[in-house]
């Protein structure tokens, strides 16, 4: 499966707002075998919207958005998505209860501003999302040839919580009969210029069969990724460490190469994998970060990272525990 991620909001295209939700959207989605083939941002305004959702749609049948379900003037995302759907809103009293529970249970007096009332407008057809981490539910529509669009809230607690909860499970149903993964893998060189790696690589420069390779140059060394599409679990894993170790017996044979060495694992659940003088690093949600490089008396001519999981931490000697 293929889809398009729209983020809607003025304050992302002023640079007020950092886009988070677009990556981790992407990381989660890929985690289950779902290609987030293109990223848009996006305004306010309702033209802009539904221009991008609709050029979208037409590439991949397939949009999820984020924000603009609020209960101010400027969230123009559901009626800007209805109409492009040729769908009526509907008041939906359910979603309106709910919203004055909530206003009850955080203690404020009377009832909720008229304004809420639009986020319990729901597009005809459309299947409601509940948001248990939030007022804004989010809502799911879809027309008669199968093309959709998942309406999200722009709060990132909430659309994550909406995610996990109630889109993600639909999306692993429609692929549940033939699970299909993207995986990726990446390792870190250090003392190589980035201009001589696609020589020493030879004809892996380009990539590796089914695999495909990213170069990708920062302070501390280039990274290559590796990344493994539409492939089931187990063999995206193996096959990642197959093409890991031709890129390592190619640059390993180099004496002049200083590799950085660092131990990881490929995302949730894939264990610890050691690569030799190279640093593996999963691209999941679960992934890590490095720290900036220490002196390795142990290895001629490297360095030695410590790692830091985003979840969790990763001991001196490679081994996952969390936090605290």
């Amino acid at each position: 499966m293929i889809v398009e991620i729209v983020t809607i909001g003025d304050e992302l295209l002023l640079g007020e707002t950092i886009d988070i939700n677009a990556v981790w959207l992407a990381r989660e989605l890929a985690a289950v075998g779902i290609s987030v083939v293109r990223r848009a941002t996006v305004g306010d305004g309702a033209e802009s919207i539904a221009a991008a959702v609709t050029e979208a749609l037409h590439r991949t049948g397939a949009v999820i958005t984020t924000g603009g379900l609020g209960p101010t003037s400027d969230d123009r995302t559901r009626p800007a998505i209805a109409a492009l759907f040729g769908r009526e809103l509907r008041h939906d009293d359910a979603i309106w209860q709910g919203l004055r529970a909530i206003w009850r249970e955080r203690g404020r007096p009377g009832e909720p501003p008229e304004s809420n009332r639009q986020q319990a407008q729901v597009p005809e057809g459309a299947t409601v999302l509940p948001n248990r981490h939030g007022t804004a539910p989010g809502l799911l529509l879809e027309d008669e040839d199968g093309r959709w669009v998942a309406m999200l809230p722009g709060v990132p607690r909430e659309m994550r919580g909406l995610m996990a909860d109630e889109l993600l499970p639909r999306l692993r149903s429609r692929t549940a009969d033939d699970r299909r993964v993207i995986r990726s893998l990446t390792l870190r060189t250090t003392g190589i210029a980035e201009s001589q790696l696609p020589e020493l690589l030879g004809e892996h420069a380009d990539g590796l069969g089914s695999v495909s390779l990213a170069y990708l140059p920062g302070q501390e060394g280039v990274d290559l990724r590796l990344t493994v599409r539409d492939a089931r679990p187990d063999d995206a894993d193996r096959t990642l460490r197959e093409a890991a170790d031709k890129v390592r017996h190619r640059l390993g044979r180099h004496p002049t190469s200083r590799l950085a060495r660092r131990r990881a694992w490929l995302g949730p659940g894939g264990g610890d994998r050691r690569l030799g003088p190279f640093c593996a690093r999963g691209d999941a949600p679960r992934g890590i970060r490095a720290r900036r490089p220490q002196p390795c008396p142990a290895a001629r001519g490297a360095v030695l990272h410590d790692a830091v999981s985003v979840h969790g931490q990763l001991d001196r000697r490679g081994n996952s525990r969390p936090n605290g």
